[in-house]
């Protein structure tokens, strides 16, 4: 009677130890006539049968391919160690080097401990090209000469600019256009008003931030007081530039030095002269509280002084007509009131509004 696997039903030889099919060990007391094994099945019952039969394993591996996953899977870790604490250190290194170079106050610190300021990150980022450096030393140059006529500009004979001068540098909707348009008018045109004849940039820094240089200035204007004596007014201004194919256009502005000493300027200027007033009431509304300073002659002076320059001919009130005919630019030409109102502006009308508010408040007009 021949030997079979008590696995997988397949005839062993004799003596044979282990099934060379599926590899499981027979003993001799496993062994066993297939048919006491299997049961003597022939036809369809024995088709039926075999369907349930396990089907041959497969050999399993051995201990060693175990200890070999293990050796390499520990070899894998000791060298990502080893790498993670080489870069470790080196980042480590790097970032030493850098916190030298560039501390938290942003200040760099030199061999001997001295700190020295930093260049501002914009700054580095892009310097001006020679030609760039010589378009702005052209436009700072024409901006000088301009704000320059507008301080000395004579409106007697040539009209009030204003900001009309700066165009083709400034844009027209900007805020330095709109400040000097309202503040200025006749810097020259009184005859006891304090002159301001020279405006310069004494020096600058740039700073590019993205397409637009960031010009910020160190400004003086210079001129003398009714007396003679030198007047110096010093502040300092940002201004944002356009570089264009044939120079800059400043096309806004943080100009309040410039504006602030104007301001300032046009206050102590105008304080004891009504002309300077006058005039300036044809480009500016006066505000509240320097009217509620002025006298009651002087807002009489200031609210007549709308009519005065419109050509208004003053036949009732002789004091009036006598003060305004000292000036060159008194040109009378009619007593209708009607004609003179349609030659006044916005500012002009709103003055005379608010001039006549101010003199029924302090009793001057009757209600």
């Amino acid at each position: 009677m021949g030997c079979f696997c008590p696995n997988c039903g397949a005839e062993l030889a004799p003596g044979q130890k282990r099934c060379p099919h599926c590899g499981a060990e027979c003993l001799e007391l496993q062994m066993q006539p297939k048919a006491a094994a299997r049961g003597s099945l022939t036809g369809a019952d024995f088709i039926e049968k075999a369907k349930g039969w396990e089907s041959p394993k497969k050999k399993g591996r051995g201990p060693g391919f175990a200890m070999l996953a293990t050796l390499l899977l520990l070899a894998f870790g000791v060298v990502a160690g080893f790498l993670c604490i080489h870069l470790t250190g080196a980042f480590a290194g790097k970032g030493v080097e850098n916190a030298q170079a560039l501390p938290g106050d942003g200040l760099v610190q030199d061999e001997g401990g001295q700190e020295e300021t930093t260049i501002d990150a914009a700054t580095l980022e892009r310097a001006l090209t020679e030609e760039e450096k010589a378009q702005l030393e052209e436009f700072i140059a024409q901006f000088e000469q301009k704000v320059e006529l507008i301080l000395t500009q004579d409106w007697g004979s040539d009209g009030i600019k204003g900001a009309g001068v700066l165009s083709g540098t400034v844009a027209e909707e900007s805020a330095l256009w709109k400040g000097l348009d309202a503040q200025t008018g006749a810097w020259s045109g009184a005859a006891h008003l304090p002159r301001l004849t020279r405006y310069q940039i004494q020096s600058y820094t740039t700073q590019w931030d993205g397409n637009v240089l960031v010009l910020q200035v160190w400004e003086q204007m210079e001129g003398e007081d009714p007396a003679g004596q030198p007047i110096a007014l010093q502040f300092e201004d940002t201004y944002m530039l356009e570089r264009r194919q044939a120079g800059y256009l400043c096309f806004d502005s943080r100009c309040d030095g410039l504006l602030a000493a104007l301001d300032t300027y046009y206050e102590e200027a105008s304080a004891e002269n009504l002309e300077f007033w006058i005039i300036a009431g044809s480009g500016r509304c006066y505000t509240r509280e320097e009217l509620e300073r002025a006298s009651e002659f002087e807002l009489s002076v200031l609210r007549n002084g709308m009519y005065a320059v419109s050509g208004k001919i003053f036949t009732l009130n002789h004091q009036i007509e006598d003060y305004f005919s000292q000036f060159q630019w008194y040109l009378p030409d009619t007593e209708d009131d009607e004609i003179v109102r349609s030659r006044m502006n916005d500012y002009q009308i709103e003055n005379i509004i608010r001039i006549l508010e101010v003199e029924r408040e302090k009793g001057y007009q009757k209600s």
